[in-house]
């Protein structure tokens, strides 16, 4: 009779637990007791996903660095430097930044570091051209692909006071699938 009182309170109780999302928002509010998971969709839309995505296209590494924790940032200057070696550069454009959404929460073990997957799927003009001359080598201006992105964010507590990200940290950074948009 316990083994089955037991059995069924935790399932009961399963419904009510805390979820990961709600743990999650609760970190960031602990943090910044002004967060919300609206105003902070909203500053996705219109900053950080644009200026990150931007500077990336461009290989900004001033910009990158600011946002970017260090794997991220390593990895976009190897990919930097092979272009240099080839003696070219990215002069990419963005057109359009369409569905950014937050896909999940989630808390990172060992240390229950909080974290939000950003997707987003964003309209690009990819350009590489030489450095000596500005020729253009790879790519062409009709070619429009529709690429995916998928950044991983946390908030680093220490790192608020900062104006331009306000603590807000890049752990990983994809740039997923590409394809012709018609």
């Amino acid at each position: 009779l316990i083994v089955v009182i037991r059995t069924v309170m935790n399932k009961v109780g399963g419904f009510f637990s805390e979820t990961e999302a709600a743990r999650v928002v609760k970190q960031f509010k602990e943090i910044d007791p002004n967060f919300t998971t609206i105003a902070f969709q909203k500053q996705l839309r219109e900053y950080i996903v644009p200026e990150v995505v931007e500077a990336y296209i461009a290989s900004d590494d001033t910009v990158l660095k600011t946002w970017f924790s260090e794997a991220p940032f390593n990895i976009m200057e190897a990919k930097k430097k092979q272009l240099v070696q080839q003696g070219i550069f990215s002069d990419g454009k963005i057109l359009d930044i369409r569905g950014v959404e937050i896909m999940s929460y989630k808390m990172l073990e060992p240390n229950n570091i909080p974290v939000m997957v950003v997707a987003s799927r964003v309209q690009e003009i990819n350009l590489f051209r030489k450095y000596k001359t500005g020729e253009l080598v790879a790519g062409s201006h009709e070619d429009i692909l529709l690429s995916s992105y998928v950044m991983v964010l946390t908030r680093i507590p220490e790192e608020m006071d900062n104006s331009e990200t306000e603590g807000w940290k890049i752990l990983e950074f994809v740039r997923g699938g590409s394809r012709k948009f018609t």
